[in-house]
């Protein structure tokens, strides 16, 4: 990419996937651009539609709960991205109930899916995953000391 501007720059790096206005920020800038380039590039990216946090957060968060991964998991992931204060846990909501997503039943699928046995494997497997421990001993039918 030599010899494009930060603008430029921004738009190939999003064709290849969305990004959050803030890890574009980081890989612009460690390509050598000013802060202060990075951030008309962003702005014009973002008036001109192609950069939007709340719409890539919430497709993020769509497809994590989709993939039945617990809710720790997601709101730290979506904390990774690089989103301004409270987007990340005010996304993960609107995702919640727009799926009707329920942790015990994403729980009980991921065991189906991995061909686990009940027991304290499967309790420690959730748990490593995020699920709360109250939820783990549920789904995997045992008492477990973590």
């Amino acid at each position: 990419m030599k010899g494009l501007g930060p603008y430029d720059v921004g738009l190939r790096l999003l064709e290849s996937r969305g990004r959050s206005r803030g890890k574009l920020a980081e890989l612009l800038q460690a390509r050598g651009f000013d802060a202060i380039e990075v951030q008309a590039a962003l702005d014009k990216l973002a008036r001109l539609g192609y950069l939007d946090d709340e719409k890539h957060a919430e497709a993020m968060a769509r497809g994590w709960l989709n993939d039945h991964r617990s809710k720790a998991d997601v709101l730290q992931r979506l904390e990774e991205l690089g989103l301004p204060p409270g987007m990340a846990s005010r996304v993960m909501a609107k995702a919640i109930e727009e799926l009707g997503y329920r942790e015990i039943h994403a729980a009980s699928v991921l065991l189906a899916k991995k061909g686990m046995q009940l027991g304290p494997k499967a309790a420690r497997f959730l748990a490593g995953r995020g699920f709360p421990e109250d939820l783990c001993e549920k789904v995997a039918g045992v008492a477990w000391d973590g």
